[in-house]
C-alpha cells in the first residue's frame, strides 16, 4: 500500500527571476525637511507620478558617518508612491541601520546599475560582447534624484520577437515585450507603462511611460503617432516630460532615439 502524499506547504519560498523597472533614489542630504522640499519641488506636494515601483536608495554621495532616520525617510518616499526595497553604496554602519529598517543591501557586483539621469564618476566598462549604454546628464542637481535602473545586460542577444497589443492600457497596467519589439494599437493611458527589449511602436496616443531597449539595446527607438508621454527611456537613459513642455511635438507623430548621451525627439514623417 502506498503511503498517503504529504500535504502541500501553506507557504513555499523559492528563488525566481523577474524583469521589472527598478528606480534609484540618490540621496544628497540626510535632512528630512530638505528632502521633503526637494520631492515637492520636483513632483508636487501630493504626486501620483510614480506607481509604487521598487526603489533602491543610493547613499554614495553622503559621507559614511551620516546616519539616516529610516523611520521618517521610508514613509516620505512611500507618500510619493515609491516602494523602497534596499540601499547601495553605504558604509557598514549605514548598512546595519538599513537592515534593521527591513531594507536589503545591494552590492555593486550584483546588479548592472545605470544612472538614468546622471552619473558622478566614470563607470567600469561592460563585457566586450555588449557595449555599455551611455548615460544622459542633467544641468542641475537636487538633494534627491530618482531614476530608472536598467536591467542587467544579457551575455548574448535574445531572439527577435514582436508582441502586439490591441487593447487600451489603463493607469497602473504594464506590458513587457521580452526579447523583441512591442506594437501598441490602442491608447497608453497616463500612469500605464509599456516596456520592450527592442523598439516600441504606439499607433495611438502615448500618454504614459515607454521604456525601449530595456536590456541595454542602445539602438532601440520609440515611435508614436500621438506624443503625450510622461516618461521615455532607452537603454536606461530616461527623460520625463511636464504637460505641454514639448509644445512643438505634443500630440504629433514623434520618434525617440539615443544620440550620444541624450534622448532626442524628432518629428516622425508619416507620409
Amino acid at each position: 500500500m502506498k503511503s498517503a502524499p504529504k500535504s502541500l506547504a501553506l507557504l513555499e519560498i523559492k528563488g525566481t527571476t523577474l524583469a521589472m523597472t527598478v528606480l534609484q533614489a540618490t540621496l544628497r542630504s540626510a535632512d528630512l525637511p530638505s528632502l521633503a522640499d526637494s520631492l515637492s519641488d520636483q513632483y508636487g506636494p501630493e504626486s501620483d507620478f510614480f506607481s509604487f515601483e521598487p526603489t533602491i536608495i543610493d547613499l554614495g554621495e553622503l559621507p559614511g558617518d551620516v546616519s539616516l532616520d529610516w523611520s521618517e525617510l521610508l514613509p516620505l518616499l512611500r507618500r510619493y508612491r515609491l516602494a523602497p526595497i534596499g540601499i547601495r553604496n553605504s558604509s557598514a554602519d549605514q548598512a546595519a541601520a538599513a537592515r534593521v529598517a527591513g531594507l536589503v543591501i545591494v552590492e555593486e557586483a550584483e546588479t548592472a546599475v545605470r544612472h538614468g539621469a546622471r552619473r558622478s564618476e566614470p563607470e567600469a566598462p561592460a563585457a566586450e560582447s555588449v557595449p555599455a549604454a551611455p548615460v544622459a546628464a542633467v544641468p542641475s542637481q537636487s538633494e534627491l534624484d530618482i531614476a530608472p535602473v536598467a536591467a542587467p545586460v544579457p551575455a548574448a542577444p535574445l531572439p527577435a520577437a514582436t508582441l502586439v497589443l490591441d487593447k487600451p492600457l489603463r493607469s497602473g497596467q504594464q506590458v513587457y515585450a521580452r526579447g523583441g519589439d512591442l506594437v501598441v494599437l490602442a491608447m497608453v493611458s497616463p500612469g500605464a507603462e509599456v516596456i520592450a527589449d527592442g523598439h516600441i511602436h504606439v499607433y495611438a496616443p502615448l500618454r504614459g511611460r515607454a521604456l525601449a531597449g530595456a536590456r541595454g539595446d542602445v539602438n532601440a527607438r520609440i515611435f508614436t503617432t500621438c506624443f503625450e508621454a510622461e516618461l521615455t527611456s532607452i537603454a536606461g537613459v530616461y527623460r520625463t516630460f511636464e504637460p505641454g513642455a514639448e509644445k512643438a511635438l505634443t500630440s504629433k507623430p514623434v520618434q525617440i532615439h539615443l544620440e550620444g548621451e541624450k534622448l532626442v525627439l524628432t518629428p516622425l514623417k508619416t507620409c
